[in-house]
């Protein structure tokens, strides 16, 4: 399975994110901390509110799958003349416009309907409501 970064980019992390992770408890508060300087790096000199959360998001993949849009694609190690200059004499090509050989591989592009709200919720859990039956 790839978690692309374009599926990450979908999701932005921003420092009231990092508050309510900050108060579930000191291991938390501590990842919170130690993420603030990720943070003014993103808004510093990316320009961002906030960052993507590429392992939260792979994580979400797993965690809360129905909340993320995958589908299986053909996937190929082959040149790309139009990305040489950033990515090196070869790079993973999903879905190759050439039909080069390929293998399936199944890819999670798009976050579904509440999956923005799911990834952030890896990070503050809600408590369990009371009453119920």
């Amino acid at each position: 399975t790839l978690v692309p970064y374009e599926l990450a980019r979908q999701v932005e992390l921003t420092g009231s994110d990092l508050d309510l992770f900050a108060a579930q408890d000191a291991a938390a508060a501590r990842i919170a901390a130690s993420s603030r300087p990720w943070l003014a790096y993103w808004h510093r000199d990316i320009g961002r509110n906030g960052f993507y959360p590429f392992d939260l998001v792979a994580a979400a993949v797993l965690l809360r799958p129905e909340t993320i849009g995958c589908r299986d694609l053909p996937v190929a190690l082959m040149r790309d003349r139009k990305i040489d200059l950033f990515l090196g004499p070869q790079s993973l090509l999903l879905d190759p416009p050439d039909r080069h050989p390929a293998r399936p591989v199944t890819a999670c592009l798009v976050l579904r309907p509440g999956g923005d709200e799911a990834v952030r919720g890896l990070l503050a859990p809600r408590a369990p409501e009371a009453g119920g039956a």
